[in-house]
């Protein structure tokens, strides 16, 4: 039997918070095993509680929610947190980024695309949808249009690094460009050794610094 996912759900509203409750525990992969109307609960709740995962509301009551992700870096620096949002500022979303959320979801998505995203951050650490990593990638291309960082990778490397970006598992890399997995992983680590990072996170940081894609 998989492992259970265990879930603290901090979300100011407690008519959402108690409906993504039912929701999440409604698929059978997962327990909520605490939940924080504010942040001062989430971090009592989770000074006592092992957690995977903290679904974190943006706007979230006294700390605000990205002053809370601050806080979670540095007191559970192994602690995965999704953001749940209707905030969707690029200046904000690369705050979040900053700060190590290891996801960033609309509170408009759908239930199964939640639980995917739940999924995804587990078995790889990291997910950021589609239609935020294009708003990232515009914000990009408009503070930096003339972009000469963008020669050192191969047009394959760039094909590959927005697949990253959007989110997209080696396996789903290799099926869309219709290459090996053993390719993908090769063009992995020249993208990785080319900016001298060593994870997704760490790229993604190392795009916004030098304004490639």
């Amino acid at each position: 039997m998989a492992k259970r996912i265990k879930i603290v759900l901090a979300e100011s509203v407690n008519l959402i918070r108690k409906s993504l409750v039912s929701l999440i525990e409604s698929y059978d992969i997962a327990d909520v095993i605490g939940e924080a109307e504010n942040s001062r609960t989430l971090f009592d709740i989770l000074k006592q509680r092992e957690a995977d995962i903290v679904l974190l509301d943006l706007e979230m009551a006294l700390t605000n929610g990205k002053e809370a992700l601050k806080i979670l870096s540095q007191r559970f620096p192994g602690l995965k947190v999704i953001v749940l949002s209707t905030n969707f500022d690029a200046e904000n979303i690369n705050s979040c980024l900053s700060f190590g959320t290891s996801g960033y979801v609309s509170k408009n998505c759908s239930p199964q695309h939640l639980i995917d995203v739940i999924d995804k951050v587990i078995k790889t650490g990291f997910f950021i949808e589609e239609s935020i990593s294009n708003i990232l990638l515009r914000n990009l291309a408009y503070q930096n249009p003339i972009n000469t960082n963008k020669q050192k990778f191969t047009k394959r490397e760039l094909e590959i690094i927005k697949e990253y970006t959007e989110g997209n598992t080696e396996v789903e890399i290799s099926s869309k460009l219709n290459i090996s997995i053993y390719t993908v992983r090769f063009h992995r680590m020249n993208i990785y050794s080319k900016s001298k990072t060593h994870n997704l996170f760490g790229l993604l940081n190392y795009l916004k610094e030098n304004g490639i894609m």
